[in-house]
């Protein structure tokens, strides 16, 4: 008897979770027999689909390609939850998926550092009324991710730390490594040492949207103490929405560039925009950032963290990311000593990046996964 399986990113509307789908969705729609003859149909956000780009056609020859926006708890209103009925398996790319009571067996993708880290400074920096109202919304989602059949998580600590708060156990928590999308492997070195700068302002920037957890409130004053205190010449660069940029002060606004968000496929060109990558982050599961800047050969700042020394190993230069001094130090000893010196080095990162995973992997974890809980 054929089954029905939904892959559900219809929640998905912004940044890594984004990227994710949309390298999964185009090594789906290139791999043949990934689930027998059972039926697959696919939900896509408008943001998804829009990143796919012409790879919905292909998707849409092997399996029914249906484009809708699902924003958290709206997923509870019945003209959602009946998108959601008889199914046989729900593969939900990243959780929660605000489906309770669906009579079908679940994967869930988690990547909700909030939950696992509720100690963080990440919750610190919010003030004591933000932090108790994150903190009970946390919980809430925690409560939604209990009962999944299967997990599929990105990195080991994640696996490690679900385990030490009950949701899951040790043998339906998967691993599927992050990875690069393929048009990082595909670029040549050539165009890494054609991207070196002439102009004497050293050019830092993020793509990211404007989270809490990010941490880039404090672009500012670190540009401010590399101008006065060492005399380097700087410019920050962000891709916050219009109104994620007009939300910060007029002090961030002044000081900072903002390109606007960037799609999947424009991520490459901007980053060679840079002179080096600025990833003060407080609180991860796992960012594709790092990796994406060692990848197009951009020298690498990155906060003092496990999770991003995990990942990137000797390949980036740390520093305390509540500390704009350290951050500050650290990046003028890049531009003093290494700066246009250091292309063996950003080579090595490259390669080091490209080895670390690959969209093809992730994507036979992702099937195996549903094919065992569907068996």
């Amino acid at each position: 008897m054929n089954l029905r399986v939904c892959i559900n990113t219809s929640n998905l509307h912004n940044g890594g979770g984004v990227q994710v789908a949309t390298s999964f969705l185009r090594e789906l729609s290139d791999i043949e027999c990934a689930f027998s003859d059972n039926e697959v149909i696919i939900y896509v956000s408008s943001e998804v689909a829009e990143n796919l780009g012409d790879t919905v056609h292909q998707l849409k020859q092997n399996f029914d390609v249906q484009e809708f926006d699902v924003f958290g708890l709206a997923a509870f209103s019945p003209k959602i939850r009946k998108k959601y009925h008889n199914f046989d398996l729900i593969f939900s790319l990243f959780g929660p998926d605000y489906l309770p009571m669906i009579g079908a067996k679940k994967v869930i993708g988690f990547a909700q550092p909030w939950i696992l880290y509720n100690n963080s400074d990440a919750y610190q920096s919010l003030g004591l009324l933000s932090a108790l109202k994150s903190k009970m919304t946390f919980w809430l989602k925690k409560q939604l991710f209990k009962g999944a059949d299967a997990y599929v998580v990105e990195l080991e600590h994640v696996k490690e730390r679900m385990l030490s708060k009950n949701i899951g156990h040790e043998n339906n928590i998967h691993i599927a490594y992050n990875t690069i999308s393929g048009n990082y492997r595909e670029m040549k070195e050539q165009k890494l040492q054609l991207a070196e700068k002439t102009s004497e302002v050293f050019k830092l920037g993020i793509i990211s949207r404007n989270y809490s957890h990010k941490n880039l409130s404090i672009l500012p004053e670190v540009k401010l103490i590399l101008e006065e205190r060492y005399h380097q010449k700087i410019e920050f660069y962000v891709t916050f929405k219009k109104e994620e940029f007009h939300g910060e002060s007029s002090i961030f606004q002044n000081q900072v560039v903002n390109l606007g968000p960037k799609k999947v496929d424009e991520c490459i060109d901007t980053y060679l925009e840079f002179d080096g990558v600025f990833f003060p982050s407080l609180l991860e599961c796992f960012s594709a950032t790092p990796l994406e800047a060692m990848a197009t050969g951009r020298a690498l700042f990155a906060s003092d963290r496990p999770f991003n020394r995990n990942v990137c190993g000797e390949h980036a230069y740390y520093f305390d990311p509540l500390s704009p001094e350290d951050a500050a130090r650290v990046i003028d000893d890049y531009i003093e000593n290494k700066w246009r010196r250091d292309l063996e080095e950003r080579l090595a990162a490259r390669e080091h990046a490209i080895n670390f995973s690959n969209p093809r992997d992730r994507a036979l974890k992702y099937i195996e996964v549903i094919n065992k809980v569907l068996s």
